[in-house]
């Protein structure tokens, strides 16, 4: 679990910089990686709002999708 007011007190391109290195690991399939990255997803989103909620969202809901095709197809 990501602890909030550390993390919030990174900056957000801080915060997708280490997204992007769990993104990196799922991506190499490590155990555990795929659930640590999507909770950084949530810890990002809760520390930010308006348009920067938005893209965050986005990206979240690509990374989604580019595992369930990997894993399941869809």
């Amino acid at each position: 679990m990501v602890n909030l007011d550390k993390w919030a007190s990174l900056s957000l391109v801080e915060q997708m910089a280490n997204i992007g290195s769990e993104v990196g690991r799922a991506i190499k399939s490590r155990d555990g990686a795929i659930e640590r990255a999507l909770d950084l997803f949530s810890a990002t989103a809760v520390c930010h709002s308006g348009l920067r909620l938005r893209e965050i969202l986005r990206a979240r809901d690509e990374f989604l999708r580019l595992f369930l095709r990997r894993f399941y197809g869809f």
